[in-house]
């Protein structure tokens, strides 16, 4: 607890942005971060968070401070990135017009693996901000097994619908199904299915 009596939110790396939020984690102490935890010195990749964006100016001149073109009066999901397409109150758009399935190459699990990777953690923290944005849509989390055996698929999917839930998520709205890989492409994939 602070001072104030109110419980502190973990901040593991310290950097001054709770666990919760932070979709840099492990930045080394003393950096400084932006908004989302991370620091600028991330390796860019298609899944980096760039460093924050100086504050721009919106309609009726509120502040934009994550730079996604929507106000953070309205904005739901105050750390998109810039370029990234966004809805109306900010957040990422989940599917793009005419598709009900999100695979990207951030959700793939190493063989044998159930642990999430820092790059899909920081995908499925923008995904878990637009699904609590929009109540309205529900998905199924499709994990795939290594080989036949679903168990695997299962306990992957398992682990990903945990980790939307914690991060925001309505818990009704994320279905968790394992399925066998019926290819090596398969092999570890993870998809995020409207329903």
């Amino acid at each position: 607890m602070d001072p104030s009596g109110c419980t502190r939110r973990a901040d593991s790396d310290n950097d001054g942005v709770i666990d919760i939020n932070d979709i840099c984690p492990g930045t080394p102490a003393g950096a400084k971060v932006d908004v989302n935890g991370c620091s600028g010195t991330e390796p860019r990749d298609s899944t980096a968070a760039p460093a924050a964006p100086s504050p721009a100016r919106s309609d009726a001149g509120n502040p934009d401070l994550d730079g996604d073109g929507v106000a953070n009066a309205v904005d739901r999901c105050p750390s998109s990135r810039p370029g990234d397409p966004v809805d109306a109150v900010g957040c990422r758009a989940i599917f793009g017009a005419g598709q009900t399935v999100l695979t990207a190459p951030e959700l793939l699990f190493d063989r044998g693996s159930v642990t999430l990777g820092d790059r899909a953690r920081q995908l499925l923290h923008q995904l878990a901000e637009a699904l609590a944005a929009h109540p309205e849509i529900s998905v199924e989390v499709a994990g795939y097994s290594d080989d036949a055996d679903t168990a695997m698929g299962l306990e992957r999917a398992e682990t990903v619908k945990a980790y939307l839930i914690e991060q925001g998520a309505p818990a009704g709205g994320v279905t968790a199904q394992g399925y066998p890989s019926p290819s090596a492409a398969t092999a570890g994939r993870l998809e995020i299915r409207q329903k």
